[in-house]
């Protein structure tokens, strides 16, 4: 975060007919962020540092995000949500069979929340890049070299080591420090 930087204003639900908007940071205190559109104080809004939440004497009108790809993937994933909440709702034990209720089982269970960067990860059949999460092939990145131990994210371009086996694990050169 810096000044100049833009940023993205999404209206919350108490902003009605608001629409996203770019914004730049004009500065950056030691608790607050100030933003603008046009140069003018009256257009400035105060975010705070910690929170990321408008500054306000009411109800926050303004979510602030640091790319589009942000909102748009915070649209993706309410409507994927509400899609399955529906699905999972009256009525759906005619929806599934019992073998797609394992699987959907399997996945749920599986899921395992990671915080990246990490030191290392292990996978079955694909490696996932420790400094950011990019999951790709392993037996195609390490060119079915088993002596390979050095490859590059695809992604975010890290330097990483490998070691195949029947599993993949990715190990993070520095420790899994922070990627910018």
């Amino acid at each position: 975060m810096e000044v100049g930087q833009k940023v993205y204003l999404k209206p919350t639900i108490y902003n009605r007919g608001g629409k996203e908007q770019e914004y730049e940071i004009k500065s950056i205190g030691r608790k607050l962020i100030h933003v603008w559109q046009d140069k003018r104080e009256s257009s400035v809004i105060k975010f705070d540092k910690d929170t990321l939440i408008q500054r306000s004497n009411y109800s926050p009108d303004w979510q602030i995000y640091f790319s589009l790809q942000e909102i748009e993937d915070e649209k993706e994933f309410n409507f994927l949500h509400s899609q399955l909440e529906s699905a999972f709702r009256y009525g759906s034990k005619d929806k599934f069979t019992l073998d797609q209720l394992r699987q959907i089982k399997r996945i749920i269970d599986y899921i395992k929340p990671i915080k990246y960067p990490t030191e290392e990860t292990v996978s079955v059949d694909t490696c996932i890049c420790p400094y950011c999460g990019h999951e790709f092939d392993g037996k195609r990145a390490i060119n079915s070299d088993l002596d390979k131990r050095l490859i590059d994210c695809s992604k975010c371009g890290k330097e990483m080591e490998v070691y195949p086996s029947v599993e993949y694990m990715c190990v993070s050169i520095d420790g899994g420090e922070e990627v910018e």
